[in-house]
């Protein structure tokens, strides 16, 4: 039945539907994006940071 619906059958008239992300989805890309790119040029800064926190912890 889905098959069906989807190749068989005729396409709406208004035509597809694109959706527009909020300013807040928008940021949280943004900011995932800049803090992965950080983590992947840089991470020798964040695992000192990591094994200090450790030695901290004990």
């Amino acid at each position: 039945r889905v098959i069906v619906l989807m190749f068989f059958s005729e396409p709406k008239v208004e035509g597809p539907s694109v959706a527009v992300p909020s300013p807040l989805t928008t940021t949280a890309i943004a900011v995932g994006v800049a803090v992965t790119l950080v983590l992947g040029v840089a991470p020798q800064y964040f695992l000192d940071l990591a094994s200090q926190a450790g030695v901290f912890a004990r």
